[in-house]
């Protein structure tokens, strides 16, 4: 299973760094002109501003909610223990919401590449999270209900990796690689820190038991909701 987890990590990996580079380039090609019209008036001076750095935290939270539901929720590792699944049942799970998040983040990146796209793109992703976890938590019988569930929950934490792009669209000049760093080390700081409550989870439940799981997740996917309305509601007034 080593192998397998390691094969799938890196292909994460990729995934994540096609999807960055792809986004920004379709953005740049689509409307050159005035992106660099509005990055000569936003940030001519190359400093950050008030402005910018709220975005790029706005963005680190929004991978931050993103990576600590996945990582944190231990690819179903969780829930799987505290309700005793079967070793098959695990392992399909694990591997649909592993490729369907890696698919997630792949029609997230081709979908965003146009900023207008990129708030109802991470909402709707929040929302089903949140509408999955709340299912799964709610101790489904039927095999076929997990894998789907797992399957839209890729899906919809998938829309996370929209922070990279907006996070670069909001910096100053010759900044991509810090405002890269920072919201990839907020995503997985939140990831360990759900990790090890997961761990303090599986100590303290009893089999059945999953009431810590869905507040503490629930809660996060809360979070993630509330982030992506803010987003939208932010693209809404710079619209307008």
């Amino acid at each position: 299973m080593l192998p397998t987890a390691c094969l799938v990590l890196a292909l994460r990996v990729a995934t994540l760094l096609v999807v960055v580079v792809v986004a920004s380039s379709q953005q740049s090609r689509a409307k050159p002109s005035q992106s660099i019209r509005e990055r000569q008036v936003a940030n001519h001076s190359g400093r950050w501003s008030a402005d910018a750095i709220n975005k790029v935290v706005h963005a680190a939270l929004i991978y931050a909610w993103g990576a600590g539901t996945l990582f944190g929720f231990c690819q179903y590792g969780l829930l799987s223990e505290v309700e005793g699944w079967s070793g098959s049942l695990k392992v399909g799970v694990d591997m649909v919401l592993s490729l369907f998040t890696s698919v997630g983040m792949l029609g997230a990146g081709w979908l965003g590449s146009h900023q207008s796209r990129r708030a109802p793109i991470v909402l709707a992703g929040s929302c089903s999270s949140a509408a999955l976890l709340l299912l799964v938590g709610s101790n489904p019988q039927s095999v076929i209900v997990l894998i789907l569930a797992g399957a839209i929950l890729g899906l919809g934490l998938g829309t996370s990796a929209l922070a990279f792009p907006l996070a670069e669209a909001a910096a100053p000049p010759a900044q991509t690689a810090l405002v890269v760093a920072f919201v990839n080390t907020a995503g997985t700081l939140m990831g360990a820190l759900m990790i090890m409550l997961s761990g303090v989870f599986l100590q303290v439940s009893t089999p059945g038991n999953t009431t810590l799981m869905v507040l503490t997740y629930g809660s996060l996917a809360l979070l993630g909701i509330i982030l992506a309305v803010l987003l939208q509601i932010n693209t809404i007034k710079r619209s307008a």
